[in-house]
């Protein structure tokens, strides 16, 4: 009779996902979507703990989402006895989620369940997401103390996408005895007798026309190149140059060809 009681709760949980807190479709908290993390599985073995060795359970869980080696519904983390024929435990519940800030800053995923332990604790699957460079996501081993599990889970995608500092445009003084040209194509080139000064946004790269280059591959990067040719070429989606008398800028997410001191002109070529 137990077992069937927990089957039907369980079936009771997955008719309430749909609209849950930890559903990927508002899987968002401090300004970050995490809803292309939901891939379906991670997973790692257990630390130490106690008297149980390290590895003695494999873990299982989901980011705002079910894990479909947990084997029911509605679970988005349990805990596999390595080895066992038995099924998984259940350790967090989909709609048991819910997101904070640690006291160091980081973002919380935790899921709870109905499940009390021998200590009166409820199971409960805490993750901790740690920006960092890594391109791939890393996990910890998963601590436990008391049904309480913990693990961190560090790489890029848990880091906010800052929002770039508007330029201010500098006080232009034209100079009629100075021509200025610029192009977009694929980012933007221009050519002029007065010092160049390039702001790119995203992943960006900038040549002059003695191959003097300057760069980033962050894709949050802010990239700044002065140039000290007569001639920049620069490719990149967001890009804002400027001289002392012009000022031309690009921006594919936002508009065609480009901008010029300040207007948009509706063509991939300017000239003073």
């Amino acid at each position: 009779m137990p077992n069937i009681l927990f089957f039907i709760s369980l079936i009771l949980l997955s008719i309430s996902f749909v609209n849950s807190q930890g559903s990927p479709s508002n899987c968002s908290f401090n300004g970050i979507n995490y809803s292309s993390l939901s891939n379906g599985s991670y997973s790692s073995l257990s630390a130490e703990s106690g008297t149980n060795p390290q590895g003695k359970y494999r873990y299982y869980w989901n980011i705002c989402g079910e894990v479909y080696q947990c084997k029911s519904n509605g679970v988005s983390a349990c805990q596999y006895t390595v080895g066992s024929v038995f099924a998984p435990t259940p350790v967090g519940l989909t709609n048991g989620g819910s997101f904070s800030t640690s006291s160091f800053g980081n973002t919380r995923l935790t899921y709870t369940t109905s499940l009390k332990c021998s200590n009166a604790n409820y199971r409960t699957f805490i993750m901790t997401f740690i920006c960092s460079d890594n391109q791939l996501i890393s996990s910890s081993l998963v601590s436990q103390n008391n049904c309480i599990y913990t693990v961190e889970m560090s790489g890029k995608a848990f880091c906010p996408t800052p929002t770039p500092t508007p330029t201010p445009t500098p006080t232009l003084n034209p100079n009629p005895n100075v021509t200025v040209t610029c192009q977009s194509s694929n980012g933007i080139s221009i050519n002029s007798s007065d010092i160049i000064t390039c702001i790119g946004y995203g992943q960006s790269m900038c040549t002059t026309s003695s191959g003097y280059s300057c760069e980033t591959y962050q894709i949050n990067g802010i990239l700044k190149c002065v140039s000290p040719d007569n001639s920049i070429s620069c490719v990149g989606n967001q890009f804002y140059c400027y001289t002392q008398s012009y000022t031309c800028s690009v921006d594919s997410n936002s508009y065609n060809g480009l901008e010029v001191n300040g207007k948009i002109i509706n063509s991939t070529y300017f000239s003073s």
